[in-house]
């Protein structure tokens, strides 16, 4: 194999490898993209969906607190409203949240709604207290316990993004260390089958000019450097035949 051939084959070794670790590396790059985008894009809506329900449950409580102690208004028209954008905002939730995660806060605002839509026309404290009080911590709770449950979702999602990003980083940490590790095999190869040769062949052809020496210099090459060192013996034996002669 020639020099030039030898040559083009470690640099084309070396480039294959840093290209496929960089197409590696950038498809978990552009997958942990996508993940931390899903993620925070989940995360929002989440938040912004328990924090809607925790502000009409809380609008809708004070309306009720209202109607007890001031009986010269109705506040039927805002608990009705209310009513109506909770159950909009659990229906939305289907289709971004898990509805195994969403199944307790239903059944709780199931309880409390039927409460709150089966209130007397004459509210009292009492019945806000024994009767209504209880399905609505019910339901703020498992509001709260819910935002509480996203959160540890974000905890261990974050976790799996911090595994993809080791992958990833890794993946580049091997390449590069796989392709120094040829640079110095392919700088070793070059020393060894170029570098070395010229420099015996310079050597043997210094100690022929300047002491006569005899030019022995063994090449372990079939290539180039073995045609050269042939050729540069071929010339010293015809000049030593032509000093003869």
């Amino acid at each position: 194999m020639g020099i030039k051939r030898k040559i083009r084959l470690g640099l084309i070794m070396i480039g294959t490898l840093l290209f496929l670790s960089g197409i590696i590396s950038s498809m978990e790059l552009v997958r942990l993209n996508r993940a931390t985008t899903e993620l925070l894009t989940w995360n929002r809506q989440t938040i912004e969906l328990t924090k809607n329900m925790l502000d009409l449950a809380q609008e809708q409580n004070i309306a009720l607190l209202l109607s007890v102690n001031d009986s010269t208004q109705s506040y039927d028209s805002i608990i009705a409203a209310n009513s109506r954008a909770f159950a909009v905002l659990i229906e939305e939730s289907k289709y971004y949240t898990d509805s195994t995660e969403m199944a307790k806060i239903i059944n709780a605002y199931n309880r409390y709604n039927m409460v709150a839509t089966q209130m007397p026309e004459n509210l009292t404290i009492h019945w806000f207290t024994n009767v209504y009080r209880t399905p609505y911590y019910e339901l703020t709770y498992e509001i709260k316990e819910f935002m509480v449950l996203t959160q540890n979702h974000l905890i261990d999602f974050t976790a799996d993004l911090e595994n993809n990003a080791y992958r990833a980083s890794m993946v580049g940490i091997i390449a590069l260390g796989a392709g120094i590790f040829l640079i110095f095999i392919f700088y070793y190869m070059i020393n060894l089958f170029f570098i070395k040769p010229v420099l015996d062949m310079n050597k043997g052809l210094k100690n022929y000019l300047s002491s006569n020496l005899p030019f022995n210099v063994n090449v372990k090459s079939d290539d180039e450097m073995q045609e050269l060192k042939d050729n540069i013996s071929q010339l010293i034996v015809s000049a030593k035949n032509q000093t003869k002669q």
